[in-house]
């Protein structure tokens, strides 16, 4: 039945973070005056993470987020030894040779640090409150379309092996509980209501930043942004994702290109935003422009399907 709303959700993630790699880390000023508006792929930025990357390729984000996808198909279940033992494969790579490394960030890679040391899954994380595990937390969501509360707890634990500070963790609810929904085609503000909800038990500020998008998603972008935070916070990224897709819950491209041009964390707000438009549209209202210059475009879908499959 779902089809279309998997593979949308896994091409749109990917597609998001492609799409906002050339941005990261600029401010909204020097994204206008280099690019005056982002509309399409483009080479990594010179000095940034992502300089070696050329347009249509994804970042960690869709890396982790394909890790997360793999597991889930292999034990037909989340499985957080799994998840860790691979998270703990592609760091093992990644520290052998530092070339195949996409930006993976320090919180994460010290958690895969203390995997590789013996630590177990659930003390391996760092307490920080970047949006690692919420960036790659859409696969969760298509495990329980229509049932945001049966997200929580496989969030939660899909945080811990890399991020346990609670908003972290209540990122990576929020975005699993937004996707889920977001399949059924649930009302967006039934999405903002009920993300918030299951955010609060965690995090009392994440809880009340979303549920702030309400009141500033009529106010000029710009100004949205500056209120909500475009850091590599997870308190930032997951309210920014979901006000960009809740101001354009019909237009795929508008929402991407509201979030890659957002400044800050834009390959993550756009990972994110893209995942919960891809399956709340579809496959079909993402252009093809896009899909076809997806680096791996073919895998990513396979494995959505995958993943529809199980389901």
């Amino acid at each position: 039945m779902y089809r279309n709303k998997f593979t949308g959700c896994l091409l749109g993630s990917a597609i998001g973070d492609a799409l906002g790699m050339q941005t990261e880390g600029m401010k909204p000023a020097e994204i206008k005056i280099k690019f005056n508006v982002v509309f399409d792929y483009g080479r990594g930025r010179p000095g940034s993470n992502n300089e070696t990357l050329r347009p249509g390729q994804y970042t960690d984000d869709t890396e982790q987020t394909i890790i997360l996808a793999r597991s889930i198909i292999a034990m037909g279940k989340f499985d957080p030894e799994d998840f860790s033992q691979r998270l703990l494969e592609h760091y093992l790579i990644i520290m052998r040779l530092p070339e195949l490394n996409r930006g993976w960030g320090t919180t994460s890679l010290t958690a895969c640090r203390h995997l590789a040391d013996g630590t177990g899954w659930k003390e391996s994380g760092e307490d920080s409150p970047t949006c690692g595990s919420a960036m790659r937390a859409s696969p969760i969501g298509l495990l329980y379309p229509g049932r945001p509360d049966k997200t929580e707890e496989t969030a939660r634990m899909s945080s811990l092996p890399t991020h346990k500070n609670p908003e972290s963790i209540a990122g990576a609810v929020a975005v699993a509980a937004a996707v889920s929904m977001a399949v059924t085609n649930t009302d967006p503000d039934v999405i903002i209501k009920t993300t918030s909800d299951l955010a609060r038990k965690y995090s009392i500020k994440m809880a009340d930043k979303i549920q702030s998008i309400d009141k500033v998603r009529h106010i000029p972008e710009i100004n949205a942004f500056s209120i909500l935070g475009t850091s590599i916070m997870a308190i930032d990224v997951v309210p920014c994702a979901l006000y960009c897709f809740t101001k354009n819950p019909l237009d795929f491209p508008k929402t991407l290109i509201t979030a890659i041009n957002a400044g800050g964390d834009t390959d993550s707000i756009a990972c994110i935003a893209g995942a919960i438009s891809g399956a709340y549209l579809g496959v079909d209202a993402i252009p093809k422009k896009w899909l076809d210059r997806l680096e791996n475009r073919d895998e990513i879908e396979s494995i959505a399907l995958e993943l529809w499959g199980n389901s």
